[in-house]
């Protein structure tokens, strides 16, 4: 997962993994915090899905539910952005054919200006996300294309050098 991709997720996406590590944060330290209190080893934190059930020391149980709670987003995450999630190798594709892929499958949106669209890549190229194709053809392109991104409106621009 490219970090470059959380850039494209919902506010409502963004929100929730926050909720959720802060959430796991505030569970690990407080059962960092109860472990070394004694008597806590000894109550119990019990917890029942469908016919499994689960008994653990209440310190424990909270530095348990913690983890899960900051792990769980980051593994949404590497299945929302696998590493190459957009593939662009079976043959020579322009820009425009990059864009109506990428904006049909993705939020963002890419301006292509002037003859930009029928600029042909030469290379293969991948990414986990939009941004992240985007970015790696701006980089090895540099030379040929001007690009630039704005997160405000998930934007890319791109247009050929002079």
């Amino acid at each position: 997962m490219e970090f470059v991709c959380f850039g494209e997720l919902t506010d409502l996406e963004k929100a929730g993994i926050v909720i959720f590590v802060a959430a796991g944060v505030i569970l690990f330290v407080l059962g960092l915090i109860l472990a070394f209190r004694r008597g806590l080893w000894k109550a119990l934190a019990g917890g029942k899905y469908k016919e499994y059930s689960a008994s653990l020391p209440a310190p424990l149980a909270c530095i348990l539910l913690g983890l899960v709670l900051v792990c769980a987003p980051g593994w949404w995450l590497w299945k929302t952005f696998p590493a190459r999630n957009f593939s662009f190798s079976q043959k020579p594709w322009t820009l425009g054919e990059i864009k109506e892929r990428l904006e049909r499958e993705s939020s963002l949106h890419v301006e292509l200006k002037g003859q930009a669209a029928s600029f042909t890549l030469d290379r293969k190229v991948s990414g986990a996300c939009a941004s992240n194709v985007l970015t790696s053809i701006c980089d090895f392109y540099s030379s040929k294309l001007e690009c630039a991104h704005s997160r405000k409106t998930r934007t890319f621009a791109i247009a050929l050098r002079p």
